[in-house]
């Protein structure tokens, strides 16, 4: 009982020379707490042995009394020493380049904290503006430099060593558990290159077609000038040809032979690309966390993955034996393709060839499926969208279409009808400057890098490449707000500066399929506006442009709301006239 009250009586005593202590450690973190940590100087030394004498003196009971805080404190120090040897030469490489205010330990998370992700991306393109091309983000322990200027990003393009993809990134869009590696990646797109080659796009042109005019078919009962959202439709009709082509299966979203499975699937492919909430979720712990609650994303990934893997399994099912060469080795990939590619899909391809294993295979085909479904599905509503607030660039298209189709307006277009369409094809790309589906492109920096304006990327940090704001300076496009499709006529040089039109990436990482999609996406259009006009976009651009949120795609919050109406009999297909 004694012992217990003279612990009790000098409790007030404990307290104030912890108080005391507790002011000198805030005086010495206050201005130079980092670098004090890192370089955990001969000052700091003496300031520990100076506290433990305030214990000692305080608490002559027992030894816990001190041994307590003084762990804590290492608990609480030792990671910051670890992390900051790090940080340390990270923050010395980019000092010069400037960015918002960075908090302790939290960097600039409070500068984006509470924002959903249309706030999040106003507030990024309002950093942007203020402090220029090069702006550096401290996400936690992460250095992210967002990059807008040409210059730069041509140099990073141009690096053979900088062709990495940051994994959390990655993971987020796609679902898969790992990002491959350097040999494994160059055996990937080998293969997947293959199958969208340019001189085999031809063979595609059919499933285009049959998709296209299903799609103008189920958009009949609203092309009555009521509002709709038009981007399920095309979502749908995306994921059909997607997997028709590369896995050589109908799902059938647009026939609604199974309602139930083409919802979940949907929305699997909408939720896969919808993780990147909040940009902290960049950190890789953080995010790690965040997927342990995420049942919907974990539910929607194993749908995917389940559908894909059915596909798969019924292909090593009915064609295990690979294509041979009378030696019996294994013919290259380009060949194949070359001599059989009526025949063969992307998956067949994969499958024949070896190379890959089965989750490899599923990770690849389930990356194309959501980008190749998303990012087709909201490059056609822009355009439309657009083409309902500018009625005189919809009356141009429409008089292009008119020129090649003509006198049958009804007819299937052919390969070469497509290529024709140039006036459509700047519609398009002009489309794509200014609403990049893929507004974020990310590279891991793996070697010290300078940049010609005098700042230095530095190992073990990642670029942002903000491809929405370099397609948006005046520097570069004059008006940059404007749309105007006259940017990409023959005569205007306005787009001849290098790397400063990136809507499909560059260098190593540049997409493989773009050449496929824009085929994709003229089929699509141009049948869908033979046929139906785009009356109205509600709201115009203004509502547009205040509900951008940036994802991992880029895409209004509140949808691609248009009225439609049908066109004289004149511009209506052949195949739907009675």
């Amino acid at each position: 009982m004694r012992f217990k009250l003279r612990i009790i009586e000098k409790v007030p005593h404990i307290l104030h020379e912890w108080w005391k202590m507790s002011l000198n450690f805030i005086s010495c973190i206050s201005n130079d707490f980092i670098e004090s940590i890192l370089a955990f100087s001969f000052k700091w030394t003496e300031f520990f042995v100076e506290n433990m004498g305030y214990f000692r003196e305080s608490i002559n009971l027992t030894s816990l009394w001190w041994i307590l805080p003084v762990t804590v404190l290492f608990i609480i120090t030792f990671p910051l020493y670890y992390s900051r040897r790090t940080q340390n030469r990270l923050k010395r490489l980019t000092s010069n380049i400037p960015g918002p205010l960075t908090f302790p330990i939290l960097g600039n998370i409070p500068t984006f904290a509470g924002c959903d992700l249309i706030e999040f991306f106003q507030k990024l393109v309002k950093l942007v503006n203020k402090y220029g091309s090069v702006v550096r983000f401290w996400m936690g322990d992460k250095l992210y430099v967002v990059i807008t200027d040409s210059e730069s990003i041509e140099k990073i393009f141009i690096n053979k060593s900088l062709f990495k993809k940051n994994s959390s990134v990655s993971q987020m869009a796609n679902g898969n558990g790992a990002v491959p590696d350097d040999d494994k990646w160059k055996i990937h797109r080998k293969i997947i290159s293959s199958t969208f080659n340019s001189n085999v796009l031809e063979q595609f042109m059919e499933n285009f077609i049959k998709n296209s005019f299903l799609l103008t078919e189920n958009l009949k009962p609203i092309a009555d000038e009521r509002v709709t959202d038009i981007y399920s439709y095309f979502c749908s009709c995306a994921l059909d040809i997607i997997c028709e082509t590369t896995m050589g299966t109908n799902v059938n979203a647009q026939m609604e032979d199974d309602p139930e499975y083409k919802t979940k699937l949907l929305q699997a492919i909408e939720t896969l690309g919808e993780t990147f909430k909040k940009p902290w979720m960049l950190n890789d712990w953080m995010h790690s966390r965040k997927q342990d609650f995420e049942k919907e994303r974990e539910f929607a990934m194993k749908h995917l993955h389940r559908f894909v893997n059915k596909v798969i399994d019924d292909k090593l099912a009915s064609k295990r034996n690979g294509v041979r060469k009378k030696d019996g080795s294994r013919e290259q990939v380009e060949y194949v393709q070359w001599v059989r590619g009526r025949e063969l899909s992307l998956l067949d391809l994969l499958i024949r060839d070896e190379q890959m294993k089965v989750d490899e295979i599923r990770d690849e085909l389930s990356s194309l499926i959501v980008a190749g479904t998303k990012v087709i599905a909201l490059t056609c509503s822009y355009v439309l969208s657009l083409l309902g607030v500018h009625q005189n660039i919809q009356d141009k298209v429409l008089e292009e279409q008119e020129r090649i189709f003509e006198p049958d307006m009804g007819r299937p277009p052919t390969t070469s009808d497509v290529n024709a369409m140039k006036y459509l094809e700047q519609v398009l790309k002009e489309t794509l400057r200014l609403y990049p589906p893929v507004p974020f492109l990310f590279r891991n920096i793996e070697e010290d890098m300078h940049l010609e304006n005098g700042f230095t990327l530095p190992r073990g940090s990642y670029a942002v490449i903000f491809n929405f704001m370099t397609h948006r300076n005046p520097e570069y496009y004059p008006d940059p707000e404007c749309f105007d499709p006259d940017r990409f006529s023959m005569d205007c040089p306005t787009v001849n500066r290098p790397y400063s039109y990136i809507p499909f990436g560059g260098g190593r990482r540049i997409c493989v399929a773009y050449r496929y999609g824009m085929l994709e996406v003229k089929t699509l259009l141009s049948t869908t506006l033979r046929k139906y006009k785009i009356t109205e976009t509600m709201g115009g651009i203004e509502r547009l442009e205040h509900s951008l949120q940036a994802g991992v795609v880029l895409k209004p919050a509140t949808g691609f709301n248009v009225k439609m109406a049908p066109r004289p009999i004149k511009f209506i297909p052949s195949i739907f006239r009675e």
